[in-house]
């Protein structure tokens, strides 16, 4: 039997010597679609994607190839077998991060952290009224923390719902309290971590059951378990 968790994986694109590491496992429509984009970063985005799912699912699932692929609403991806783990993609600047869940649908956001100019205004624009109120409240050094925080939550939670981003604002976050309001949906439930070069959260339908971060060795060609303590915050609707 499967194990019932969640395994996440961060990888820097930069150590990649060549393509030709991250097209092993994958079949060659994927290659073939990688090189219909005119973009040479982003052919490596969505070949290292599903690479880094391919060794993720070999690794933890006993999966050979890579499993066929199809876009849902929003062009949400997921495995055309319904019998298989749930996963997501998300990359930003040089890093690109993998989430598979074996307990429940899942929405991964991940977002470089940098000083953008004007975040404030555009956290009133997206976020919610006790949101703004409480960035507010914190220091100049807490504040864009606090924004990537609520940013990739909002992110997270879209994916999962297979949202559009023009609907973040209708997703309401109680500082105070991590709670999460957002219309009729239920049954939320979102991780965060938030350190100075990064951001990232994942929402899924279900509590996660055990989150386990993983690094992938390109010398061993495996994972190993990240055994650094990452603190984690826990948001629920």
């Amino acid at each position: 039997m499967l194990p019932q968790k969640t395994i996440l994986t961060i990888f820097d694109l930069s150590q990649i010597p060549d393509v030709s590491v991250v097209t092993h496992r994958l079949d060659q429509t994927i290659v073939n679609t990688a090189n219909q984009f005119a973009s040479e970063k982003r052919r490596l985005q969505f070949l290292s994607g599903r690479w880094l799912l391919s060794e993720l699912l070999h690794q933890f699932a006993h999966v050979e190839v890579l499993p066929e692929i199809c876009l849902g609403l929003n062009g949400k991806p997921s495995f055309v077998d319904p019998t298989l783990p749930s996963f997501n993609i998300s990359h930003s600047g040089h890093l690109i991060m993998v989430a598979l869940s074996f307990s429940g649908t899942i929405g991964l956001d991940l977002e470089v952290v940098q000083n953008r100019p004007k975040f404030l205004q555009l956290a009133k624009h997206s976020f919610g009224t006790q949101e703004c109120l409480y960035l507010d409240t914190l220091t100049a050094s807490e504040q864009l923390p606090y924004f990537w925080r609520l940013w990739t939550i909002r992110e997270s939670i879209l994916k999962l719902k297979s949202l559009s981003v023009w609907q973040m604002k209708e997703i309401q976050i109680i500082p105070e309290t991590n709670k999460i309001k957002f219309q009729e949906h239920t049954s939320i439930y979102s991780i965060s971590h938030v350190n100075s070069d990064y951001a990232w959260a994942l929402s899924s339908n279900q509590h996660f059951p055990q989150i386990d971060v993983v690094s992938f060795n390109l010398v061993q060609k495996q994972f190993i378990l990240n055994k650094c303590n990452i603190l984690l915050e826990y948001f629920l609707s």
